[in-house]
């Protein structure tokens, strides 16, 4: 099972090192990386701004995860060079009536591509505990993209400027953060660019969706290539 059971010493020691590792590969990767709550997806060090103390050296990297097997959380937008496109589950929800028959943010988005005649390109992607999935882009060079949650679709959200994700082997009281296609990061499909950037059309509220429950606002997920999902 993904779901961590209570450890002892020896275990939670080998625990605490590969999140080290984690930190460490994503640092080598070029990303800005920081630690999160153990078992969690919020910032740990409550005291400082995560954005301004995240880092990509190895020194600082070795006395956060010295002790305490922290999450690993890595920011997104220029700073990085990464924008992620987060995918959710319905938990159950009713769709609204132009995703009728869809349970995934992956549907939506496939419909969204070809809508708009365009494709979705293998990219890196990270799957969540709960079965959503972090698809990684490049953004295009001159452009701020901020972080959005249900703007370009029903169950699609996304994370750049002045965001973060959690990263793949991260590990939350329901399950661990996999990576799930471990192939190079793919530019930003403009299509995917138009939709995050246009005006977001108004509510009608004869035709909109059921309200959504919280989603990861905190969290994204992030690359480890210790941890390889075969789904």
């Amino acid at each position: 099972s993904d779901v961590p059971a209570p450890l002892g010493a020896r275990h939670r020691s080998r625990h605490r090192v590969l999140l080290h590792r984690s930190a460490a590969m994503a640092a080598r990767s070029g990303f800005f990386v920081f630690p999160v709550a153990p078992l969690g997806k919020v910032p740990a060090l409550k005291d400082l701004n995560w954005a301004e103390i995240a880092t990509r050296d190895p020194a600082a990297l070795a006395r956060w995860w010295r002790a305490t097997p922290y999450n690993v959380g890595i920011v997104t937008g220029s700073r990085s060079g990464i924008v992620v496109v987060d995918l959710d589950t319905s938990h159950g929800d009713a769709p609204p009536p132009e995703c009728s028959g869809m349970s995934h943010g992956l549907d939506v988005l496939t419909r969204l591509a070809d809508q708009a005649g365009g494709d979705l390109p293998a990219t890196f992607t990270v799957t969540t505990p709960t079965r959503g999935q972090h698809l990684y882009y490049r953004p295009p060079p001159g452009v701020e993209l901020r972080n959005t949650q249900g703007k370009i679709g029903w169950l699609v959200d996304t994370r750049g400027e002045g965001g973060y994700v959690v990263a793949a082997g991260s590990v939350r009281s329901d399950g661990r953060y996999h990576v799930q296609r471990a192939v190079p990061i793919a530019e930003l499909p403009r299509w995917l660019l138009e939709a995050w950037t246009a005006a977001p059309p108004r509510a009608d509220p004869a035709t909109a969706g059921p309200p959504r429950p919280p989603t990861d606002l905190d969290a994204y997920r992030e690359w480890n290539p210790f941890i390889v999902s075969s789904s």
